[in-house]
């Protein structure tokens, strides 16, 4: 069994297994559908093994041990619905499509605030022409 030595109490067994569980689910890159009776610990179970494995996987980075992660390549876990990978690749091409729209919303704007200050600089040294020739 692993071991969480970031709960600051034993665990009992069912805090063992969640804990465990969510690990290996974070390790794996799955989907995890976790549930636990009341009072049985699980907000303290989420937060020890999650800490763990963020623990050990930034040790892993830092040995150089984890090339899917330090290269961000995304391993495909077989077991994850089909529908779900969709979703994820749905999800992350509309974000990209909204980051872009903001991209250029935000250069048109500097364009168009741009041409409004040169015709200003344009008229106040046209202006200052004009007056001196008259």
């Amino acid at each position: 069994a692993r071991r969480f030595p970031a709960s600051p109490y034993q665990p009992y067994e069912i805090q063992q297994q969640f804990m465990s569980t969510l690990y290996d689910t974070l390790e794996t890159g799955g989907v995890g559908i976790l549930e636990s009776p009341t009072g049985t610990g699980k907000t303290l179970s989420i937060i020890c093994s999650a800490l763990q494995w963020l623990q050990e996987k930034k040790k892993s980075l830092d040995d150089g041990e984890d090339s899917a992660v330090s290269s961000m390549e995304v391993p495909v876990v077989s077991n994850e619905p089909d529908w779900l990978r969709d979703f994820d690749n749905q999800d992350e091409k509309r974000r990209r499509n909204e980051r872009k729209f903001r991209r250029e919303r935000r250069r048109s704007r500097a364009r168009q605030e741009s041409a409004a200050f040169n015709k200003k600089v344009l008229a106040t040294l046209g202006g200052g022409r004009g007056a001196e020739a008259s």
